[in-house]
This record gives C-alpha cells, sequence and structure tokens, in this order.
C-alpha cells in the first residue's frame, strides 16, 4: 500500500561562476545531455576498485530550467537487514544479496539522492547526507571537463553562496570590522618519494586538508602549505583554526565584496563556521551569508514526488528572483 505524505525538505541556493561571462550552467548541462544521453556513460568511478559510484540519472526540462538527481550507490553491497524473532535476546543482523531483476536486469542499493535545479547560473539543491554541494560541484567539474569535454581548459566551474538581503543590509549600514571564521583542521595521507645518496624510499606523509584548509588558504593563498610537512595524521589532535580577520576599510563598495569573497571561499563550510561583525555590533551569521529555505514536497513510501519537488524548487527560485534577493 502507498503512502503519501508531505515532508519538509531543505534546499540551499547556489550561483555558478566561470571566468567566462558567456557560460551558463544550463547550457553546458543541455551540451553533457546530448553528448552522453545514456546513464550508464555518466557514472563518475570514485575509487580505485571502481566500487563508489556517482552519476547525474535524470535531466528534465520543466519551466524553463533543468531538473534531475544525482546518484550515489557502491556496486555490489548487500543489503543489511534486522531479523525481528522475538523468541530471541537480540535480533540478528543479517546481510543479503540484491538479487535481478525478473528481466534479467542488475540492481543496486542506493545510498543517495541529490535533487537539484538549474536556471541559467542559478542553483537550487536539495542535499543528503553523502551528497553535498561540495560533491555536485566536483561531479560537474568531472563531467564537463573530462567525461563530455564541453568545459574548455581554462575554466574553473564554482559554486558559490549568495549572501541574502539581510546580510547586505547589515554591511550598508555599517562596516565591516571582523571576520571569525572557526573549523577543525583536518589531514590526508599520502606517499612522498624520497631520494638519497644512499637510497630511494617511499614515506608516509599527511598534508592538511578539509574546511581549515579552506579557511586559511582564503586568507594566505594557496601556496601556505608547500612549507607544511606532517609526519602524523591531525585527525586526532583536535586542532581548531579559529581565525579573526579585522577589517579596516569604510566603504561600503568593498564590504560588499568582501561579504562575496567570503561567500565564495566558504562554500562548503557549514553556517556556524562563518560570522561577520559590524562596526555596530551587528553580527551577520552564516545562514544569512548562505540563502536558503524548508520546502514542504510530496513523498510516497519515503521516496520523493521528483515533480512535486521540481515544482516547488521553480517557485522558490521564481519568487525569490521577483523579490531581488538573487540577481
Amino acid at each position: 500500500m502507498s503512502t503519501k505524505k508531505r515532508r519538509a525538505k531543505r534546499i540551499v541556493y547556489k550561483q555558478a561562476q566561470f571566468k567566462s561571462k558567456h557560460l551558463t550552467l544550463q547550457q553546458l548541462l543541455d551540451k553533457a545531455r546530448s553528448k552522453k544521453a545514456k546513464a550508464v556513460d555518466r557514472i563518475e568511478l570514485l575509487d580505485e576498485e571502481s566500487v563508489l559510484r556517482r552519476f547525474i540519472n535524470s535531466f528534465v526540462a520543466q519551466d524553463g530550467m533543468i531538473f534531475g538527481q544525482m546518484l550515489f550507490y557502491e556496486a555490489g553491497k548487500d543489503q543489511t537487514v534486522v531479523v525481528l524473532d522475538d523468541t530471541t535476546s537480540e535480533y540478528p543482523v543479517e546481510s543479503l544479496p540484491i538479487p535481478k531483476r525478473r528481466d534479467g536486469k542488475g540492481q543496486e542499493v542506493l545510498e543517495s539522492v541529490l535533487y537539484f535545479g538549474v536556471l541559467d547560473n542559478h542553483v537550487v539543491l536539495a542535499q543528503s547526507q553523502a551528497l553535498r554541494a561540495r560533491d555536485f560541484e566536483n561531479h560537474l567539474y568531472w563531467l564537463f571537463r573530462r567525461c563530455t569535454q564541453t568545459l574548455e581548459e581554462d575554466q574553473v566551474l564554482t559554486l558559490s553562496d549568495q549572501p541574502s538581503q539581510k546580510a547586505r543590509d547589515k554591511i550598508e549600514k555599517s562596516p565591516v570590522k571582523k571576520v571569525v571564521l572557526g573549523t577543525s583542521l583536518e589531514s590526508q595521507q599520502e606517499e612522498v618519494e624520497e631520494t638519497t645518496e644512499v637510497d630511494h624510499a617511499k614515506k608516509i606523509k599527511f598534508r592538511p586538508v578539509g574546511k581549515a584548509f579552506d579557511v586559511i588558504s582564503a586568507v594566505l593563498g594557496d601556496n601556505w602549505r608547500k612549507d607544511v610537512k606532517l609526519d602524523e595524521a591531525l585527525d586526532d589532535a583536535n586542532l581548531q583554526v579559529n581565525l579573526e580577520i579585522t577589517y579596516v576599510r569604510k566603504t561600503t563598495i568593498t564590504a560588499h565584496k568582501l561579504l562575496d569573497n567570503i561567500a565564495t571561499s566558504m562554500r562548503h563550510a557549514e553556517p556556524e563556521d562563518v560570522k561577520v561583525l559590524t562596526d555596530s555590533g551587528a553580527v551577520i551569521k552564516g545562514n544569512e551569508i548562505k540563502l536558503g529555505a524548508n520546502l514542504h514536497v510530496n513523498t510516497f513510501n519515503g521516496i520523493v514526488d521528483s515533480t512535486d519537488m521540481y515544482r516547488e524548487m521553480h517557485q522558490w527560485l521564481e519568487d525569490r528572483i521577483k523579490d531581488g534577493s538573487v540577481q
């Protein structure tokens, strides 16, 4: 029996930015779809064993926009179930292989779904636990650059946040005094070849990654880590990067530019990692830099009604364009 429910889904707004102002994300998606019409040709392999996979599953033209789903799954993964045996002291947990369909087609356990809507360079995303805006941005770069060659070599694609009108109003009334950024510092293992007069060997090193790395790079530049060599991972070190940047220029134009730069540099950070303080004492919080909303959409047995999701996304974006929240 099908169960219909109305559920809240969080959406976030992003704006696609390119070096060339003549490109739009909607145009690139159209070209990519025409070049790779079959879903199997759009699958991105994420690990050396080709087990973890993600791809844009559908392209839907609706209300002048392109909508779609990005899917993530692990090939060959079994379905984990709990056996409700009331005669035992604990329920057994078992792993069951996914059978083929009656028509012989294979099936995989779907790990996560991200829904998106694109109008020119306006992007609306309904993220999931395993698929975030960073994943969508990285996948688009792969799709356009490596899979379909629709993006020129000198082009860089970013999906940037756009500060809300409320945030812009605050800095118009009072200049920016300070930017506070705080997040944990993480590292990733890599092999480094070292050659001496005696031998040639590979040594394990760790390089900083993650949100804190993005914070430091946004302030100090991408080359700051050249002289940073770590012999141990930072994951258990509980290191916190807290930057307080005092801002002394007073012009509103410069303050607006600063706000836009923060939105771009910290586009993948959580809202609570970013605060902007003005001379008057007003605080611009991260959720004011990241435009978004809660939509209520139909679901059937827990699965989102994509048609309803796309309709709600379009209406929200249309309203934000009309009220000037996005341009």
